[in-house]
């Protein structure tokens, strides 16, 4: 909590409990089974990650083994001091990925995300194409160098609220700008 309040960095620790506060949610309003959320801390290039892609991989195969009923699997992912999140859309084998910086996204999440869905593809997909198409979604950029991993959290919870705006280039997180908490490029 110290760390949200004083706007430091955010761990994969602090992320992970902002992933089982959301789960709560769902839970209560009984939409638990349409989201599944990967542990940040097993799959990141940063930090305390499995080591290997594979491994990595790994992590995100087993839970796509898992998600009967999910429409999205949400991963966030740390490649470098920097959060980013990927909202894989499995019926359609969409990776959308926000970055709060605006870049595009890393070899190494895509290797990792490509090679968990060859492992192990998602049952409810609509296609016989065994990697995700990776769209890059328009999202709210931030303004200084540590808040990343907030807009990241805030990326999750938005998605959960109205998953239709990753796929809208004006709509998206437009109640951000209305209010004037953030900024475009």
């Amino acid at each position: 909590m110290e760390m949200i309040i004083s706007s430091k960095e955010v761990s994969s620790n602090c992320i992970l409990y902002y992933i089982w506060h959301l789960h709560r949610k769902l839970i209560d309003a009984k939409q638990a089974e349409r989201y599944v959320f990967v542990n940040p801390a097993l799959v990141s290039k940063a930090g305390t990650g499995e080591g290997s892609k594979e491994n990595r991989s790994r992590v995100i195969a087993d839970r796509l083994k898992n998600t009967k009923h999910a429409e999205y699997m949400l991963i966030p992912y740390n490649p470098d001091f920097h959060w980013v999140l990927v909202a894989l859309e499995m019926k359609k084998m969409i990776a959308y990925y926000l970055d709060p910086m605006a870049r595009q996204p890393c070899d190494d999440l895509k290797d990792i995300v490509n090679m968990a869905m060859r492992i192990n593809p998602p049952e409810k997909q609509k296609t016989s194409k065994r990697e995700p198409t990776w769209v890059k979604v328009v999202c709210p950029r931030q303004p200084g160098s540590v808040e990343y991993g907030y807009y990241v959290m805030r990326y999750m919870k938005e998605i959960i609220a109205n998953p239709n705006q990753l796929t809208s280039k004006l709509a998206m997180f437009s109640i951000w700008i209305i209010l004037g908490l953030l900024y475009y490029d």
